[in-house]
């Protein structure tokens, strides 16, 4: 979002859509739609210009607004903070009423964006040097990774999780461990005559006769 008034210009232009005539329901309920929608942009662009202090008010709205733009959200905050240098360790203990739920999203385009937000965070945190909290968002971020297979953050989120792997605690470096098993296990499944059980690999000779 560089040219910030040109997008202004557009957000207004559908920010108000009431003097539409003759809408039945749905057509009203729409244009609702597109008035949240606005609202949010405009908090956003607000942010990005550099206004730290629209955040608390874009996180109260977040309330009236519909589950779909929680994790959007997020992800714009945290950009922001990274962008311009923020602490903004408050708005995310308010914004946990929200983040909580997000390891469970399923469809695809959630996951992307949770991976896309869990990295962002774990940035923050390094930024921080909160490594603990940065090791855990980048553990989140490879899980997902994973299941989407979603190679980009995949090597993003191992680079940085073996850049500072010294600061991980025993209980994370088992869960790295567990997710590589996991990654080995599924691919040794494939296999013909190999398979990995209890951290070895056995080769399964076919029988021949003499």
């Amino acid at each position: 979002m560089q040219n910030y008034t040109a997008t202004r210009d557009y957000i207004e232009k559908y920010s108000e859509l009431g003097w539409f005539n003759g809408l039945d329901k749905d057509g009203l309920e729409v244009v609702e739609n597109f008035k949240l929608l606005a609202k949010l942009n405009q908090y956003e662009l607000t942010m990005f210009e550099g206004n730290k202090h629209i955040i608390p008010e874009y996180i109260r709205f977040l309330g009236i607004s519909p589950e779909d733009d929680w994790l959007p959200a997020h992800v714009s905050i945290v950009e922001a903070a990274l962008q311009y240098g923020w602490d903004i360790d408050n708005e995310l203990a308010a914004m946990s009423q929200y983040s909580a739920a997000f390891p469970e999203l399923e469809d695809y385009g959630n996951i992307f964006q949770f991976i896309d937000y869990s990295y962002h965070l774990a940035l923050y945190h390094l930024r921080k040097d909160k490594f603990v909290d940065a090791l855990n968002c980048l553990l989140q971020a490879l899980e997902s990774s994973i299941k989407i297979e979603n190679g980009k953050y995949f090597k993003r989120c191992i680079a940085l999780f073996e850049a500072f792997r010294g600061f991980a605690t025993p209980s994370q470096l088992d869960s790295y461990a567990l997710l590589f098993k996991k990654i080995l296990e599924g691919e040794l499944k494939n296999e013909k005559g190999i398979s990995y059980f209890d951290n070895r690999i056995k080769f399964n000779h076919p029988h021949t006769t003499h």
